[in-house]
């Protein structure tokens, strides 16, 4: 797992809680990733806390796939997770 991952599920207890950022649930945290939210990876976006959720693969594609063919949906999904990133 990624260093960036393991500091963002210590900082949110995600073990306890055992789901991610968009509620699914962790079955295995070897399948956790890292999602860029306000700065993209494809314009230079760091992988810092404050910049990114950890997610499963799964739910990681799946929000891609949104992305892909609902933008607005899409930018709905990333407000809300930066709003649950803040909070």
């Amino acid at each position: 797992m990624k260093k960036i991952v393991n500091l963002i599920v210590n900082k949110y207890n995600m073990r306890e809680y055992g789901v991610d950022f968009m509620g699914y649930v962790i079955n295995n945290p070897k399948k956790l990733t890292y999602h860029h939210l306000i700065i993209p990876k494809q314009y230079g976006g760091e992988e810092t806390i404050e910049n990114g959720v950890v997610l499963l693969r799964y739910s990681h594609h799946y929000l891609h796939l949104i992305e892909e063919y609902d933008f607005k949906t899409f930018e709905k999904i990333t407000k809300q997770l930066i709003e649950e990133d803040e909070n």
